[in-house]
């Protein structure tokens, strides 16, 4: 500031400064809020992809004559197809409270899950022939598969685990 000033000079500079500021402030916070509102579409899009690619997954489940289930990567089932509790008899509840280890003979159980505990500690597919029990009480036997679904790219971590169950006995 050169003195001597004058108060009128002076007051118009500072308010030139401040409504400066006040605008580049409004602009900033547009800025932010614009950013926020294309984030959260883009968080809605990847919601809605992914739920319509559960449902194709579902779907294809449901449409397949086989036994069809997920499990988390800690080997959680998570998800049996209906054709699972219409071959094995057992309900969503008996399936989730008794374990569905219980459908598989008991002389195969222990083989059965052997490998799936190695499968889930090496995150490598196995095949094995086992022994179900089925709605009437019978036992047929299966060809079960299980394989890691990989992350992204491709990497080692496993997202979920698909399985299946074919009757193999006749």
């Amino acid at each position: 500031l050169l003195k001597p000033f004058e108060p009128v000079v002076l007051r118009s500079k500072v308010q030139v400064f401040v409504e400066l500021w006040a605008k580049t402030e409004r602009l900033r916070r547009q800025d932010q809020q614009m950013l926020l509102a294309e984030q959260q579409a883009r968080q809605r899009e990847l919601l809605e992809l992914r739920q319509v690619s559960d449902e194709r997954y579902r779907s294809l489940a449901e449409a397949m004559p086989h036994s069809v289930w997920m499990a988390d990567a800690d080997g959680r089932i998570e998800y049996f197809n209906e054709q699972w509790r219409t071959y094995t008899g057992m309900t969503r509840t008996e399936t989730e409270e008794l374990g569905w280890e219980h459908a598989v003979h008991p002389v195969d159980r222990d083989r059965f899950l052997d490998l799936w505990r190695r499968a889930l500690q090496q995150g490598e597919p196995f095949e094995l022939e086992f022994r179900l029990r089925t709605a009437d009480r019978s036992w047929r036997w299966q060809l079960g598969r299980i394989v890691p679904v990989r992350g992204a790219g491709g990497g080692a971590a496993v997202a979920p685990w698909i399985g299946s169950c074919t009757d193999i006995h006749d």
